[in-house]
């Protein structure tokens, strides 16, 4: 979208701190809490396109211990072991001008980012590793996302057109646990039995305490976490009412990405798991652009998005 309207409803949006609690399988619980809405019976529900979250393990749990009359209300599956808490902020993306290709946006203009952040207990934990308060070795300055006490941990690139009220989710993806990866790969030096590691003598204790006590807690929800604050504020905060996502090989094609590609379970099973549904429609706002137009046109014969409303 172009810049002066992307800024309009960013003044339009709250203001101030954002916390965001989640935990492993929430987004089943919110789902089903969204579908069970426009559901009159458990059975409609268990016939809807979200019918499927209701055999996961967990779900099945929380509904044999409460009482019918609290599923898929506001506190269904709340606060449940493990769950962790985020700080949410905005950004934006991309430019007006010509040289918009390379920023891997599906047309031309900003995205609006959406930031998951981590708390000052991330920040502490990393200084105390790396005994240096000023840099963040985890941070990619050409990316969007911010550092500092509340680092971010993933973010989401949304476009969307009031108009209609479609939104495109981009892309969704991670910096810091990718990196952080790359350093537990690491071994010690076997003479001074630290770990050497861009400029840094690291001592592996506290590497391992990083982990151990940090960021491995945000490993098997980051993408779940990202992508469930995303819908939650497209479709609560800024009211549209379908939800688009890129498929693996249509997403590579429509944002130019010849090289390096995202993990292709981003774009495979992690949109089939929050039961998007594949489609040949194509987002309306999309639909008269002249830009990957030879994209578009191949999305009814071998390729689809995915979709939710």
């Amino acid at each position: 979208m172009k810049t002066t309207e992307l800024r309009e409803v960013i003044a339009c949006l709250p203001k101030g701190r954002t916390l965001y609690r989640y935990a492993k399988d929430d987004y089943a619980f919110r789902l089903l809490g969204r579908a069970a809405q426009s559901c009159a019976t458990l059975e409609e529900l268990r016939a809807s396109p979200y019918g499927k979250l209701l055999e996961k393990p967990v779900v099945k749990d929380c509904m044999a211990r409460g009482s019918s009359a609290q599923w898929f209300g506001p506190g269904f599956g709340a606060y449940r072991e493990g769950q962790q808490t985020y700080r949410l902020s905005l950004d934006e993306w991309g430019g007006d001008g010509q040289q918009w290709s390379w920023r891997q946006t599906t047309r031309p203009g900003k995205s609006l980012v959406l930031q998951l952040n981590l708390t000052g207990r991330h920040h502490e934990l990393m200084v105390g590793m790396l005994g240096d308060k000023e840099y963040d070795p985890f941070h990619f300055s050409c990316h969007p996302a911010r550092k500092g006490r509340n680092a971010t941990l993933a973010w989401a690139r949304l476009d969307f057109d009031l108009e209609t009220r479609e939104a495109l989710i981009e892309e969704i993806q991670t910096d810091r646990l990718r990196d952080v990866r790359a350093l537990m790969r690491e071994r010690p030096c076997k003479d001074c039995g630290r770990i050497h590691w861009h400029g840094y003598r690291l001592d592996a204790r506290q590497v391992k305490r990083f982990w151990e006590e940090e960021m491995k807690h945000h490993e098997a929800i980051w993408s779940e976490a990202i992508l469930m604050a995303s819908l939650e504020f497209l479709f609560g905060e800024i009211g549209v009412e379908k939800v688009f996502y890129h498929t693996f090989e249509l997403g590579c094609r429509l944002k130019g990405i010849t090289e390096t590609r995202p993990p292709k379970s981003l774009y495979t099973s992690l949109p089939k798991k929050f039961c998007f549904r594949e489609t040949g429609e194509i987002p309306a706002f999309l639909r008269g652009s002249r830009f990957r137009r030879r994209e578009l046109k191949k999305v009814a014969e071998d390729s689809r998005f995915f979709v939710m409303d």
